[in-house]
């Protein structure tokens, strides 16, 4: 494995000792490397050619890459993490487990979540795991993603610039790439889970019940969320339908009873009033 060898241990010298003893010894050597990562580059160029017989190049999509670490390290979570680490870009598998391996810690306690919760807690989950263990080649850091506030506030001065035709800084433009991945990835604000996450990822350590009153908050505002639509729809519909019948007016405000716990005072005396 090339990269990791000694930094005093040239690329000239392990070509050399290739040479010698294929030639001396009819040894046959098999090197794993990655090119891109090397220090001593324009070397291997100007001798691989003279001394590696066949050359096989290994690239795997993130989608492969997940397919092969899910078997590896498995989580209910999967369907929700594989579009995240594609949106991401990861195709290290070791560092898609680490990320796996995460998301099962730290919603240990949450394994039948909804998949609108899920949406909201596993793309950042992989993204700022997928940050930390370096798995994002020119990727945001963590505080970046953290600082959605700020980020709304570039975003509007970025267009504002790009209104006035001003040209815009590499700073700028770096941001803007990496918003686009937050975009990517259904991420539009970050707030106290993304905090526990980056906290969990820095110091090993999950806060169980900071990240049950998190995710049941979520869980909350999801059922206040569907609870609002389906009093929107009643109203719509009853109000608008001329061919409903009474009985089946009421039929349909009672579906809603379950839901009344999640309504505001208004639409309780509207349901009322019906």
């Amino acid at each position: 494995d090339i990269e990791r060898k000694h930094e005093k241990l040239t690329i000239d010298e392990v070509l050399g000792f290739i040479d010698d003893f294929t030639r001396n010894y009819g040894c046959r050597i098999l090197l794993i490397l990655n090119t891109d990562q090397l220090a001593d580059r324009t070397v291997w160029e100007k001798f691989r050619e003279k001394v590696i017989d066949e050359e096989l190049r290994l690239d795997t999509t993130a989608a492969e890459a997940f397919d092969i670490a899910i078997k590896l390290s498995q989580s209910p979570f999967a369907a929700k993490i594989k579009p995240a680490v594609e949106a991401c870009g990861i195709s290290n598998i070791r560092i898609i487990r680490k990320v796996i391996r995460a998301a099962n810690k730290i919603l240990a306690a949450h394994l039948t979540l909804p998949d609108d919760v899920l949406e909201r807690v596993i793309p950042s989950t992989v993204l700022l795991s997928a940050i930390h263990y370096k798995g994002i080649e020119g990727g945001p850091t963590m505080a970046f993603v953290l600082d959605s506030e700020t980020n709304v506030g570039r975003q509007i001065a970025r267009h504002e610039r790009e209104r006035r035709g001003e040209e815009a800084s590499d700073e700028e433009k770096l941001h803007a790439r990496w918003m686009l991945l937050l975009n990517r990835l259904g991420i539009t604000y970050t707030d106290e889970y993304e905090k526990l996450v980056s906290d969990y990822l820095n110091a090993g350590l999950v806060d169980r019940s900071a990240v049950d009153a998190v995710v049941g908050r979520y869980y909350r505002e999801r059922q206040r969320a569907g609870a609002q639509a389906r009093v929107r729809e009643f109203f719509q519909t009853t109000t608008w339908d001329p061919e409903l019948m009474p009985a089946q007016i009421v039929e349909a405000a009672s579906a809603l009873l379950a839901d009344v716990p999640h309504l505001d005072c208004y639409s309780v005396s509207s349901l009322h009033y019906y």
